[in-house]
């Protein structure tokens, strides 16, 4: 008995290195994937999303509103910024309405931040599937990042901006949940470049950036 417990010791060792090994493998939710443009390192400056909506758009929706909304949600819930450094909605529209300003770097100016997002809707297409509650959509836009006391972009580089693409084939709920579907993944799909993303979390079923669905839509 006693030359068989060196043997026992020996597997209980190299058994407990591989639960040690495997345990101490970091999840895919666990490994980070590095923003291009870290927010998280500056929580103590005040934030704008800027939303460019052009009239000639194919939609009587407020897309500005909706992108915007979701844009600072998951600032707030995602990068942790506090809901006090970002500017709402409601007061974008305000300084609008009380200046008439119209580009954004004006109305950051005017709102006191020092990092205005810009997110330009390029275009938006939503259809409802024939004698069916399913909707189909896509939506394109670019995003920047500037620093309004410099004016100029921080992200994703000075003098140019991000191509964002989303879509889906098939959404049950009509118009309203259709629109309020793509305008939560293009604020995701924008924002997620400026905070670190879990890996498992960083694609969208949404996410087109990589499609070029315009040639074919």
């Amino acid at each position: 008995m006693s030359k068989i417990w060196p043997f026992i010791l020996l597997c209980a060792f190299v058994g407990g290195c591989g639960i040690v090994s495997v345990l101490g493998t970091p999840t895919s939710h666990e490994i980070k994937i590095a923003p291009e443009y870290d927010l998280t390192a500056a929580l103590d400056k005040k934030v704008m999303v800027v939303v460019e909506q052009p009239l000639w758009l194919n939609t009587t929706d407020n897309l500005r509103f909706y992108v915007t909304e979701a844009a600072n949600q998951n600032l707030t819930d995602k990068a942790k910024l506090s809901p006090e450094n970002i500017i709402s909605y409601s007061n974008v529209a305000k300084i609008r309405s009380k200046t008439g300003f119209n580009k954004p770097i004006e109305l950051a100016s005017e709102a006191g931040v020092d990092l205005v997002l810009v997110i330009s809707i390029e275009d938006y297409r939503l259809a409802t599937i024939e004698d069916s509650d399913y909707v189909n959509g896509d939506m394109r836009a670019r995003a920047k990042l500037i620093d309004v006391a410099a004016g100029q972009t921080v992200w994703p580089s000075m003098n140019d901006s991000r191509l964002v693409k989303v879509g889906f084939d098939m959404e049950k709920g009509g118009m309203d949940k259709g629109t309020l579907r793509l305008c939560a993944a293009l604020a995701y799909c924008t924002t997620r470049y400026l905070y670190p993303v879990p890996s498992d979390e960083f694609k969208r079923a949404e996410d087109r950036s990589g499609i070029n669905w315009e040639n074919y839509k």
